[in-house]
């Protein structure tokens, strides 16, 4: 068998080799069958051969938001929230829907709250 290595280096999409069995990794502990598609956990640790000249999975660009644009995002998808619930529960709940609210309103200042602790 070829050389080893440990799964922790292995490429997001490479192929490896795993005691006769080939896998692809999927994720930062997992990987899947090759041909059943069975997700297999591994440790970081474990020793994997590589199959063949690889060609990795391209990464996808990524785009970066601004704190500005995902606040702006965030206080939209809340004030439709609000609306739908609002509009969707009957009066007879008055009860249960100022409590919904009120949970909500404070689950926002706590996303909030944490927001402007790590910018």
């Amino acid at each position: 068998m070829g050389a080893s290595m440990k799964f922790s280096v292995v490429e997001m999409g490479q192929r490896f080799n795993f005691k006769g069995a080939v896998y692809v990794k999927s994720g930062p502990l997992v990987a899947n069958h090759e041909t059943t598609g069975e997700t297999k956990f591994f440790r970081r640790a474990d020793n994997v051969q590589p199959v063949g000249a690889e060609t990795v999975v391209e990464k996808q660009p990524t785009t970066t938001l601004s704190v500005d644009d995902v606040m702006q995002y965030f206080e939209q998808f809340y004030s439709e929230c609000i609306e739908a619930l609002d509009e969707n529960l009957s009066s007879d709940l008055a009860d249960e829907k100022n409590a919904l609210f009120g949970a909500l309103e404070s689950a926002k200042g706590r996303f909030l709250k944490k927001c402007s602790e790590s910018g």
